[in-house]
């Protein structure tokens, strides 16, 4: 069994294998190089079937509802989880899905909607439509801040973290990771539970980095849009993992991100935004002084 099945018995609820969507999400890359001379590691999610982490997170909570009997979910998203519950939701016709997006979306990733059998709901507040569309229908809310299930398959991050260390002799001494709600970051720790965890948030939205990085002036915007969780409904959690682990948050500026986007692109790595705000954060905690022997840079998204 390849892909995030393969720790099926890590799962705190073990899904039968019927019941278990794949489109062989996981397993994505561990590419090592250096940047001016500083050696690091970067986890190519990018890469994963539909471009980005989400599909870890939707594949297994998809498959849990299902092997529960539930088939009325709901989901609200940037993008990146919409597209992913999508293309679950499409392997078990039985699941009736309604996708809540911002009336905003962009162009690139409406065109990444994958084509299918589910209600699309364009709104100008979809997390409150989402919300209230679920008390009245019933529907299961997929939205990973809220919904613990989220968690299960973003373990499998830190899982494939602990197998690339064994493998290879190394221990990673820093993840960088962008972050929204954090529940990707709580996920990676749950699998690699000794990893320092920094997660990377913008001048505009930095609920819980700000606790750790007070170097910046804020913002009314930002070119990472999808950083948006202002509420940080696990803020508590993720900022006890920071501490226990000895990682840190950070809170990187736009120029930061493009200048980091652009050696991305520079090494033939075409991600999403969001890979400039992870390798960003990296840039800046060494301009403070840090000194890492292994840090792994997580790309979770594609363009």
């Amino acid at each position: 069994m390849k892909g995030i099945w393969q720790y099926n018995s890590k799962f705190i609820n073990e899904i039968p294998i019927q019941f278990q969507l794949t489109l062989n999400e996981g397993d994505v890359s561990f590419e090592k190089g250096e940047l001016n001379d500083y050696p690091l590691y970067i986890l190519r999610e990018d890469l994963n079937p539909n471009g980005s982490h989400k599909d870890r997170s939707l594949a297994y909570q998809i498959s849990y509802y299902l092997s529960k009997g539930i088939t009325n979910l709901a989901i609200t998203s940037t993008g990146n989880a919409s597209i992913s519950a999508i293309a679950y939701s499409k392997l078990a016709p039985e699941v009736k899905l309604t996708v809540f997006v911002s009336e905003k979306l962009s162009e690139s990733k409406k065109a990444r909607l994958p084509k299918g059998d589910y209600d699309i709901v364009y709104a100008k507040n979809p997390k409150g439509e989402c919300m209230k569309f679920c008390r009245e229908t019933g529907a299961v809310n997929l939205r990973g801040s809220t919904n613990d299930t989220a968690i299960e398959g973003f373990k499998t991050i830190g899982f494939e973290i602990e197998k690339y260390q064994q493998e290879n002799n190394l221990k990673f001494d820093a993840v960088f990771t962008p972050t929204s709600s954090a529940t990707s970051a709580i996920g990676i720790h749950h699998g690699s539970p000794k990893t320092p965890i920094h997660i990377a948030q913008t001048t505009k939205v930095n609920t819980i980095a700000r606790e750790f990085d007070t170097d910046f002036e804020p913002t009314k915007d930002s070119i990472c849009d999808c950083i948006s969780d202002r509420v940080g409904h696990r803020k508590n959690e993720i900022i006890e993992i920071i501490k226990k682990t000895g990682g840190s948050g950070w809170v990187v500026n736009d120029k930061l991100v493009t200048r980091a986007y652009k050696l991305l692109e520079a090494q033939g790595i075409h991600c999403s935004i969001e890979g400039g705000l992870s390798l960003g954060a990296y840039l800046k905690a060494r301009s403070k002084g840090l000194v890492f022997q292994n840090p792994l840079i997580v790309i979770t998204g594609t363009k």
